[in-house]
């Protein structure tokens, strides 16, 4: 599995994006193998880390706000202002005269509070609106991050993220095919959920770019044998 998620960076590199589902029971190994890949081409790939968890299923974009979080190198601590000033000195610098434009949409899928005149902009929009307008800006600023350094976007538990996150990722996923973006997509196998049915529909949309790697437990010969 090492090799197999080390080739699809290789690509990566070269200008290659890829999907990559990693699935597998609870404890098997997954984050182990991603930290394993992460440490291998530290310096040459950009890796940006969202988690979902199970107490945040109904905060919308949970894992995604993490991942832009980890861009504007914000920890837990930091206060909104930090991430309002980041957040603008980041835009500025990747999108110089579109910021102002991007910003009260990024700012939003942040959670960040608006200024009340950005607030009463925003309230022009009809929420169908301003989501793909926010959906959108977030697609070109990735692509942007990506032509600096091959960019790969690891969404650990993905099996408890929200609707909103796995409709956003769903728009997001055909970076894949236009830039040096890698999606990591690990989860659990569990056929009943959303994120499943996402991994799904991206198996066959994205067939010449998508890789599955499922891990199992190693037989009792192996274990005895490791052991």
């Amino acid at each position: 599995e090492l090799a197999a998620l080390s080739e699809a960076l290789d690509g990566l590199l070269e200008g290659r994006g890829a999907v990559v589902a990693i699935t597998g029971e609870p404890g098997i190994g997954k984050s182990r193998l991603v930290a394993e890949v992460e440490e291998r081409f530290a310096g040459r790939v950009r890796f940006l880390t969202g988690h979902a968890v199970a107490y945040a299923e109904t905060i919308p974009y949970w894992p995604v706000r993490e991942l832009l979080r980890r861009w504007l190198g914000l920890g837990v601590s930091d206060s909104e202002a930090r991430a309002r000033l980041e957040l603008r000195a980041e835009l500025a610098r990747t999108l110089a005269d579109e910021a102002d434009e991007a910003y009260p949409f990024l700012a939003t899928l942040l959670g960040l509070t608006l200024e009340l005149e950005q607030e009463r902009r925003m309230r022009d929009f009809a929420p169908d609106a301003f989501q793909h307008q926010t959906f959108d800006w977030l697609y070109r600023l990735l692509a942007v991050l990506a032509r600096e350094r091959p960019l790969c976007l690891v969404l650990e538990d993905l099996h408890w993220s929200d609707e909103a996150t796995l409709s956003l990722l769903e728009k997001l996923l055909p970076a894949a095919e236009q830039t040096a973006v890698c999606f990591l997509l690990v989860h659990r196998s569990d056929p009943d959920h959303p994120a499943w049915h996402l991994v799904d529909r991206a198996r066959r949309r994205f067939r010449r770019s998508f890789l599955e790697l499922e891990l199992e437990p190693l037989p009792d010969a192996d274990t005895r044998a490791l052991a």
